[in-house]
């Protein structure tokens, strides 16, 4: 693993600090087949949660819940005003999960008799099949296949991301959200939905202007981290760094960073990267987050009277007695606004505080570091490090360095403004990625021609204007890619491509580092110790395994052995330890203190296995 890399969504519940009260109410509504609501601001996590709950329940097949998971402005950003499109599209997700499932066969299944769905596990398929069909069965489509879910005895769980985008700018008006919400309210229990946003459900909605849309939604606030579970997050991330003095630099401004950013791991993360890259030297000022703080400022669902309240709360944390004001209640519940032990509410986001009371004296200098610059040179220097970190778990090297490495990773960070610096660095990620795995030949099994291999190969050949391969990757799937299906024509759609594509770079070495040999063979050792457990007896010596646990405190050495279904936490050792060594260890028992009826089975007295 490597250190603080941010821009990266964390898909199991076991890595998410400080989120347990969150994940176990999200459970409870899985059981109840209850609809939710998470509120949280810019970064705080929501996406992560979601994409970890779905695994969580797809693990957990007696929710009988089906976890249907879409952001319309991520994953199908082809959608604008077009209400059909999105039940379609729905429908598709849902057909390609009942297909996996086993729920459907692959084949045609009848939506009408003039509509006919040929399913299977190629999602753009269905996509376009349906897209010419009549609306009213395009959006029908969605429904029935909901129904053949509840025939099978589960019910579908809509997971919603980026609910604003969805009700604002994919959905022709608001209100035709309607039908969802009808069929999640109604007596039949088929469907039911999460939602992800800045704001509460009912503030939306009317703020949206369609309050009829309103419904009982269990509320799930996201919140910054608490002082131990940031620590935990932070320590593990620290003890990722090689340099031992950078290491002890970084953990010695825990306490800094935590106030400063509040304890938002995205925030914290981006810091550290900033350190570890050379990018910063010194603790920074606000302003090192300035496009995400002007982000939640300037948030079309930021109501004036919050934005007043977060110019009152900039000077100093403030007792309000009995009642608190409407503004600083709904900050609270976006997990802006944290109350002390003294019934004191402020600010949570110090560099939140700073950027407000800059605004509020207009200090907010012309000379403030250029974020966006800041952001692509820490993509570029993450993709570095993971470069080879790559080649370090391949036994052949999956990448070639060159004497133009010098030249290319330069190219990478320079601004995309036109058709010229696109091709610019286009031609750099060719040679990088491309032609520096020998044409992708020396690359791991199931990478050189998977999508991510094409988009790289077509960016470059229709930024030099030749003709690519004309079944390489078609337009519709190339620019869906990299700039939300459109051929790019202005500024800004030259930058979006870079930031897209150096993602989708990074997102694409830190899958080759999950599937390396090295991360299989660790598998593989620990796997003879995962046989169904017989049971411990208190002061007997048994034999264990070292392995890596971790939860929301953090990543710890345990022992597990074949006796017990969990890893033991270690009371105490003879030795130095780590991970995949073989020991041997005295089961001792200990009170649960919370709850005396229960134990606690510990490693005493852990040693090596001669």
């Amino acid at each position: 693993m490597e250190p603080f890399i941010v821009n990266n969504v964390i898909e199991d519940i076991n890595y998410l600090y400080g989120r347990s009260k969150c994940i176990g109410a999200l459970v409870s509504c899985v059981k109840r087949r209850e609809n939710a609501g998470i509120i949280g601001a810019r970064r705080f996590g929501k996406t992560s949660l979601l994409k970890s709950m779905r695994s969580y329940i797809e693990s957990h097949p007696e929710s009988n819940a089906l976890p249907i998971y879409f952001d319309v402005k991520d994953d199908f950003t082809g959608i604008h005003k077009d209400t059909p499109k999105v039940y379609y599209t729905l429908a598709a997700i849902l057909a390609k999960e009942m297909c996996e499932m086993g729920i459907l066969k692959e084949g045609n299944y009848n939506i009408s008799r003039r509509c006919v769905l040929d399913v299977s596990t190629d999602l753009s398929d269905m996509v376009v099949q349906m897209s010419t069909w009549h609306p009213e069965y395009q959006t029908k489509a969605f429904f029935n296949l909901t129904d053949e879910v509840c025939r099978n005895g589960k019910y579908v769980l809509l997971l919603l991301d980026e609910i604003d985008s969805l009700l604002l700018d994919a959905f022709n008006t608001p209100s035709d959200f309607g039908r969802i919400r009808g069929a999640a309210t109604d007596k039949s229990e088929k469907l039911s939905f999460w939602i992800a946003g800045t704001s509460s459900w009912k503030s939306i909605t009317t703020s949206i202007g369609s309050p009829e849309l309103n419904c009982g939604l269990e509320q799930i606030r996201l919140s910054s981290l608490d002082k131990e579970d940031f620590s935990a997050m932070w320590k593990y991330e620290c003890s990722l760094i090689g340099d031992k003095d950078l290491c002890q630099k970084i953990l010695s401004l825990e306490d800094v960073i935590y106030s400063k950013t509040g304890g938002v791991p995205y925030y914290a993360k981006f810091i550290g990267s900033s350190f570890l890259n050379g990018t910063i030297t010194e603790m920074p000022d606000y302003s090192i987050l300035r496009d995400y703080l002007m982000g939640i400022y300037e948030s079309k669902f930021m109501t004036e009277t919050e934005r007043s309240a977060l110019k009152v709360l900039a000077n100093g944390g403030i007792k309000f007695g009995n009642e608190v004001p409407d503004g600083v209640n709904s900050l609270y519940i976006k997990g802006l606004v944290e109350i002390k032990d003294n019934k004191e509410y402020y600010i949570a986001i110090e560099y939140l505080a700073d950027y407000v009371s800059a605004i509020n004296s207009n200090s907010i200098l012309e000379t403030s570091p250029d974020v966006e610059k800041m952001k692509r040179d820490m993509l570029v220097d993450e993709i570095v490090r993971l470069r080879i970190a790559v080649n370090k778990s391949y036994k052949d090297s999956p990448f070639v360095s060159t004497d133009d490495d010098s030249i290319d990773f330069p190219n990478l960070r320079k601004p995309c403004y036109d058709e010229s610096a696109l091709f610019a660095f286009a031609t750099s990620m060719y040679k990088l990625y491309y032609e520096g795995s020998g044409k992708g030949c020396r690359l791991p099994a199931g990478f050189h021609d998977n999508k991510f291999s094409k988009m790289i190969r077509v960016l470059r050949h229709k930024c030099d204007h030749q003709n690519c391969v004309s079944n390489l990757m078609d337009d519709e799937d190339f620019y869906g890619m990299i700039n939300n299906g459109y051929p790019p024509i202005s500024t800004e759609h030259f930058r979006n491509i870079q930031m897209n594509v150096l993602l989708l770079f990074k997102d694409e070495l830190l899958s080759m580092l999950e599937k390396s040999p090295e991360k299989k063979q660790k598998k593989a050792k620990a796997s003879p110790c995962m046989v169904r457990p017989q049971h411990l007896e208190d002061g007997q010596i048994y034999e264990g395994l070292i392995v890596e646990v971790s939860n929301q405190y953090g990543t710890f050495l345990n022992v597990k052995c074949s006796q017990y279904p969990y890893p033991l936490s270690i009371k105490s050792k003879r030795v130095d330890i780590y991970e995949d060594d073989e020991v041997i260890f005295k089961a001792v028992c200990e009170p649960n203190k919370t709850d005396p009826s229960k134990l606690f089975w510990k490693a005493d007295d852990v040693h090596l296995k001669e």
